[in-house]
């Protein structure tokens, strides 16, 4: 059956976002930069709370990291106090608190952080905040917007578009959609594709809502994937094609999916031609992780996290893979495990190399 599926998009909550650019990490030493951080340089603070906050030079520790984005913060460092913000906001190394997250960003946006009004915003209008009028989130999304930040000029958009805490104006919602797309925001063309599908003050226009769909789809969103799917079942805009619009939509299932995707592992085979190599012995491969054999730390790691020879464990399975290195599977796991989960590994990490350095 063929239909328009079209839906508003709501922006999706994300309070810590990627990981800043460090300047001097990447070419001084653990040593070097704590040497630094000990004697009060703010910079070297704030950049070791992001080497442990990432595990970039050493071991993701949240615990390390609060402590060295404080000391950056009560130097005045503006980055530091936002990181500091995500930490409380997200619960990561410390029990959540919302209320602190919000008083820390609102700190740093009154000082001219344009992401941390941003955030702001979200964090009235998503009612994580509940002494704040949602109606005065829209005045922290201006400010940012108005500085350029993409983010809040589709946050912007989407509240124009309902109505629900302001009056509808579909004039300055698409006004907003444009600003954004214009840096490709990916929500922001899909929801101009809306407006333009439905005629939402605006002439109805297939053709122009089929190209934002795409522009949206080509840059991962997947709304506009199955938006654009639509139109290719329909002919809305585009020549009909069940072929093509089968196509987007499976990539739009696909892109959904992924978060939710098995964590991708060396499969069963090369675990146990690694273990035949020590011998299939399970205390050798301890041995030479306990020794510091990257490469035994990352296979142990695997091992816990779902191999054959040892029971599934996520905590083992992340402080070996933290001591090994291997950031991008850490990372991926750490997704699946919960605070309480991750606190204990990087503790375990922590007194295992305290150990070490005895």
């Amino acid at each position: 059956m063929k239909r328009v599926q079209a839906a508003i998009l709501l922006l999706g909550l994300c309070l810590i976002g990627p990981a800043p650019a460090i300047s001097q990490t990447q070419t001084v030493t653990l040593d070097e930069l704590s040497q630094s951080a000990r004697q009060g340089d703010s910079t070297a603070q704030y950049e070791l709370g992001l080497a442990y906050h990432h595990g970039q030079i050493t071991l993701q520790d949240f615990t390390l990291a609060k402590y060295w984005y404080e000391a950056a913060a009560d130097s005045g460092n503006l980055d530091a106090k936002v990181q500091l913000a995500g930490l409380h906001a997200e619960g990561l190394g410390i029990d959540q608190d919302y209320q602190l997250a919000f008083k820390l960003y609102k700190q740093a946006a009154e000082k001219g952080h344009v992401q941390s009004a941003h955030i702001v915003g979200t964090m009235i209008e998503t009612g994580l905040v509940t002494d704040a009028h949602p109606d005065s989130a829209i005045d922290w999304y201006r400010k940012a917007a108005k500085q350029g930040w993409a983010d809040s000029q589709a946050a912007l958009g989407v509240i124009y578009h309902q109505g629900e805490i302001t009056p509808q104006n579909l004039e300055l919602a698409r006004e907003w959609y444009e600003k954004a797309a214009a840096q490709d925001n990916p929500q922001a063309l899909n929801n101009l594709g809306i407006l333009y599908t439905e005629a939402l003050g605006v002439a109805r226009d297939y053709e122009k809502a089929a190209e934002y769909y795409q522009r949206s789809a080509d840059l991962g969103f997947s709304r506009a994937m199955t938006n654009l799917g639509v139109m290719y079942d329909n002919g809305f805009g585009v020549p009909q094609s069940d072929e093509i619009a089968i196509k987007w939509y499976q990539k739009a299932t696909e892109q959904s999916r992924k978060s939710r995707t098995a964590i991708a592992l060396p499969n069963a085979a090369q675990l146990n031609s690694y273990l035949e190599s020590i011998n299939s012995d399970l205390s050798v491969l301890k041995k030479r992780a306990n020794r510091g054999e990257k490469t035994a730390q990352y296979i142990l790691g695997n091992l816990y996290l779902k191999g054959p020879g040892v029971p599934q464990d996520y905590v083992l399975a992340y402080h070996w893979l933290n001591l090994s290195g291997d950031n991008e599977l850490r990372d991926e796991l750490m997704d699946r495990m919960t605070k309480d989960q991750l606190n204990e590994a990087q503790t375990r990490s922590r007194n295992w190399l305290t150990e070490r350095r005895r």
